[in-house]
């Protein structure tokens, strides 16, 4: 499921493909409608069965061809200057979660093949071959709903930079790495984690590096694990999902008994997918640090948007909230046999709050109202967890920006509003209020 969720990030990151597959089908599509058209007319029709002259015909196809390659032109200069906005706004990190949506290119892709239908079609028109009925209506109902498909495309950009829709889809991107991903792990391989032991692991020792450098994007654990089962090793991750990889750094340890195969590292080497962006598909920490980095841009002197940082703390809460009723997965897969398996390094939920809150905080200070809010999601997730560590980090968040605060305001009916927020954490924790802290 992993990997099928990263092959289909990676086909709709590259801005070409889906385009070129539609138009190839275009191109198809002329062929077979042709050869339907010649079927046709050697069957039912004859020579003086003609619906469409062949000037009007050429006219017909020239028009949509070219008024459908301007619209086209069209759509590129409204897609880039969509690109140029939210990165100016939400940030160039945020700029893949418009590209892989795929609807731009499925666009694009529609009207340059519609393009090339119309242009293949027109190509055959001549005196001493009949006219192609079937292509021709077909490449009418093509143009018309290329223009109906414009007026959604501007209804799709139009919604595609409103800040609620941009968190909506990254929220989902969660969501979906909780439910499926997670939860997928935790099935397959938390069965063999109580059998783990440190001292049984192999005393040979030996550290693969890296040949490349980049984010590390995916791991594929189970052909991690099938490469483990088959050589009778153990392999220790000091690496993760997010982590940038420098040239020649230590990526894992092989711990074997025997003498290893020469291609060992490798074949283990190709389960790590290495690229120049981080990647949403395993990467946990990444989610959290586009939600924040949208709340910190708008928190900049240049936009000063309060509101919408307080939506992406709303987004925030929603998120850890989830995260705060699952289980992380085990760092630890081995076999039954205790011969062979994975120790992996993964997040936890410190780093994760911490990645979500940190440059946040910082931030919030120079904003009464989103301190505020803070202090009330920071309440609001804590009703809602049952993990003491969880509840932990946050109080020390909060205590954090009450501090910073307190150094700050003077207007004494402002800091209470804060104080107010900082006591109802502190009650439900049943700690001491901010008063003797």
């Amino acid at each position: 499921m992993i990997i099928n969720t990263y092959l289909r990030e990676k086909l709709f990151l590259n801005y070409w493909i889906v385009p070129v597959l539609v138009v190839l089908l275009f191109g198809i599509l002329s062929i077979y409608t042709l050869y339907l058209d010649t079927f046709i007319y050697e069957l039912w029709l004859s020579d003086s069965a003609v619906f469409i002259h062949k000037d009007s015909a050429q006219a017909v196809l020239s028009t949509i061809a070219a008024s459908v390659i301007t619209v086209t032109s069209v759509v590129f200069s409204i897609t880039v200057l969509i690109l140029s906005i939210a990165s100016n706004q939400l940030g160039p990190r945020l700029i893949p979660n418009f590209i892989k949506q795929g609807t731009t290119q499925f666009v694009i892709g529609l009207f340059i093949g519609t393009f090339v239908f119309c242009i293949c079609i027109l190509s055959t028109i001549n005196p001493s071959t009949p006219i192609p009925h079937l292509s021709i209506i077909l490449s009418m109902i093509l143009g018309i709903s290329c223009f109906l498909i414009l007026i959604y495309f501007i209804h799709y950009i139009c919604r595609s930079i409103q800040v609620e829709y941009v968190l909506e889809n990254i929220l989902k991107e969660f969501k979906q790495l909780i439910n499926v991903e997670l939860e997928s792990q935790k099935l397959k391989y938390n069965t063999y984690e109580n059998s783990y032991n440190k001292n049984n692991l192999p005393k040979l020792k030996k550290q693969v590096i890296s040949e490349e450098h980049g984010y590390l994007q995916n791991i594929d654990l189970d052909q991690l694990l099938s490469i483990c089962d088959k050589n009778n090793i153990t392999v220790e991750l000091l690496v993760q999902s997010g982590n940038f990889l420098k040239s020649n750094i230590v990526m894992f340890y092989i711990y074997h008994e025997e003498s290893l195969p020469e291609n060992i590292s490798q074949d283990l080497l190709k389960c790590f997918r290495i690229g120049s962006q981080r990647s949403t598909t395993q990467d946990i920490e990444f989610i959290f640090e586009q939600m924040a980095e949208i709340g910190i841009r708008a928190l900049s002197p240049s936009l000063n948007n309060p509101y919408t940082a307080i939506l992406c703390l709303d987004f925030i809460a929603e998120s850890l909230i989830l995260l705060a009723q699952t289980d992380l997965p085990p760092t630890i897969l081995m076999s039954k046999k205790q011969s062979s398996g994975l120790i992996l390094s993964r997040t936890n939920h410190k780093e994760i709050i911490k990645k979500a809150f940190d440059r946040f905080r910082q931030q919030a200070v120079n904003d009464l109202s989103v301190s505020i809010k803070f202090m009330q999601i920071i309440e609001e997730v804590i009703k809602c967890s049952q993990n003491q560590y969880i509840k932990k980090y946050l109080l020390t968040h909060a205590k954090l920006l009450y501090e910073a605060q307190e150094s700050k305001i003077k207007n004494s009916t402002d800091l209470s509003d804060l104080k107010k927020s900082l006591n109802k954490i502190n009650k439900s924790l049943n700690t001491k209020d901010v008063t003797t802290v």
